[in-house]
């Protein structure tokens, strides 16, 4: 019955999925120079980078999805089979997917390879919001979330972490701006 369910609203759902994934990628496009533009705000700051370091950019993967999720379920809170709790799991497995395929990406090219390419920057993001949000959405469209309480336990670790590192970053590679050779938040 439920693959039944899945195969009739398929059309639907791809336009969804499709809607959201451009979505994310044009708001992280956006989001991008976000702090810049504000003057160095601190408040922008803790939701967009504020250097070049690949943890800073980590979070083009995590705000623009969460608000996608948002504004999904504002838009459909009173349709009578949309699941919040499968919503928020979605919306985590996504933002998880999306970050390790974007670290693993950029490692693999600058580290393993010794390339370094803005293209292959932008397209780390684009693998990381597609193989994320398509894994999350087919994943969820077919199994029941058991416990919601490990992905809400794991977007708080997530945004906690980055607000904490955006002002006390480790001075481990993955937060070191590689233009100014500085970790962190500078207005700090």
């Amino acid at each position: 019955m439920e693959e039944l369910k899945l195969i009739t609203s398929f059309p639907k759902n791809i336009i969804y999925l499709i809607l959201s994934i451009a979505f994310v990628i044009l708001l992280a496009s956006l989001l991008h120079f976000a702090y810049k533009f504000s003057k160095e705000s601190t408040f922008v700051g803790i939701l967009t980078p504020v250097n070049e370091s690949i943890w800073e950019h980590l979070k083009l993967a995590m705000y623009p999805t969460t608000l996608w999720y948002i504004i999904y379920f504002l838009i459909f809170k009173n349709n009578q089979s949309l699941d919040i709790k499968s919503l928020f799991a979605q919306c985590t497995s996504s933002i998880l997917i999306s970050i390790i395929i974007v670290v693993t990406f950029y490692y693999t090219y600058t580290g393993a390879l010794g390339i370094h390419s803005l293209i292959l920057d932008i397209l780390s993001l684009v693998l990381g919001t597609s193989f994320g949000q398509t894994f999350s959405f087919i994943y969820f469209n077919k199994h029941d979330v058991t416990n919601i309480n490990i992905y809400i336990a794991l977007y708080v670790i997530m945004s906690v972490l980055f607000t904490l590192f955006t002002f006390i970053p480790p001075k481990l590679p993955i937060f070191l701006d590689p233009e100014t050779k500085t970790y962190g938040i500078k207005s700090i």
